[in-house]
């Protein structure tokens, strides 16, 4: 049965020349311009229901862009994640759109399970059993993140349908890739909760 990963997260060196790496591309491709690169956000702007101070503190929130994430093994990932900015503090550019946002941000998309996810300190009998089944999670933030030049912290995020999954997303960062031209996202996962259950911090991994 996969897991994510069975330690506390740490930024290693191995990690640390990976971010090197992604933050090396962003400069780049941010350089480059934005020609028809980017991601299309969906056309459809979901009301971010799970966050009640997301209204006021996103004036005229509007999706600049879509990014996603995976797992080393590609069995939890992000797919279809909305960037939700407010449109009074965002000025378009000849930039990646988000390169030029410094503010609060909110996101909304889906987390698919590949196969079922089990907190790993679950299967050594310390703390309580965090299993998510595997599946597509619709998730929205319910907390307003935060985000400067590409650098993203979304303190909560919470399924809006079936199995209730809270998680945050420490440590992000966005970034083109140089192969699809698609934003990406480097970072820090942390699964908190699931129906109420606390889980333990092993429960992480990182995403890219």
């Amino acid at each position: 049965m996969e897991t994510l990963k069975l330690k506390k997260l740490s930024f290693s060196a191995r990690l640390f020349t990976r971010a090197v790496a992604a933050l090396s591309v962003m400069i780049f491709m941010a350089a480059c311009g934005n020609k028809g690169g980017d991601s299309a956000p969906p056309n459809t702007l979901l009301g971010i229901t799970n966050c009640a101070t997301c209204a006021t503190s996103i004036p005229s929130a509007t999706a600049i862009d879509v990014f996603s994430a995976k797992n080393a093994t590609g069995l939890a990932q992000f797919a279809n994640m909305q960037l939700i900015v407010s449109a009074t503090m965002f000025t378009p550019g000849a930039s990646s759109a988000y390169n030029l946002y410094t503010g609060p941000v909110a996101v909304q998309g889906q987390f698919i399970a590949g196969t079922t996810l089990v907190d790993p300190a679950a299967t050594y009998g310390y703390g309580n059993s965090c299993t998510i089944p595997a599946g597509t999670y619709v998730m929205q933030s319910s907390t307003v993140g935060q985000m400067s030049l590409g650098m993203l912290q979304l303190p909560e995020l919470i399924s809006t349908t079936g199995v209730v999954i809270r998680m945050r997303v420490d440590q992000g960062m966005l970034y083109k890739d140089a192969t699809t031209q698609q934003t990406r996202m480097y970072g820090s996962v942390y699964i908190t909760s699931v129906n109420g259950v606390p889980c333990s911090s092993s429960f992480s991994d990182v995403f890219n």
